[in-house]
């Protein structure tokens, strides 16, 4: 049996700084996945009670409707998000007259009809927000 040399091995329990390095080395890295892991369940918890929230604020808007009527949750929607049955086609359907009743009352003269008529006539999504932001104020 050898005793400690250059090349022979070391007993156990004596010196071998290298032996050290990977003793600590794994539980540096266990120490790591275990703060992640701690992390990570924190976020599910978190995400847990989201969760409920949304289910929640689902049941109550689900349940202002005595009966669940899709004709008229479609006519609601119709009525309050006109922009949304608008087709971008030239010369469908929809002439001049459907779309005068589609755009919304008249708010004064800061000319956000024009505004609206112009983004939806040109279907351009930055006339569309240059026209939402003048909306807003």
């Amino acid at each position: 049996m050898k005793q400690g040399g250059a090349g022979g091995e070391t007993p156990i329990g004596e010196g071998g700084g290298e032996a050290a390095a990977e003793q600590r080395t794994p539980v540096s890295e266990e120490l790591m996945w275990k703060a992640r892991s701690e992390d990570a369940e924190k976020e599910v918890e978190r995400l847990t009670v989201r969760l409920a929230e949304v289910e929640r604020e689902l049941a109550e808007s689900v349940s202002q409707m005595d009966e669940p009527d899709v004709g008229e949750a479609v006519r609601d929607l119709r009525k309050r998000k006109p922009y949304l049955f608008h087709s971008h086609g030239g010369g469908g359907r929809s002439g001049g007259s459907v779309r005068a009743t589609m755009l919304p009352a008249s708010s004064g003269g800061d000319g956000l009809d024009e505004m609206a008529s112009s983004a939806r006539a040109s279907g351009d999504r930055a006339a569309l927000l240059r026209y939402l932001r003048q909306r807003r104020g």
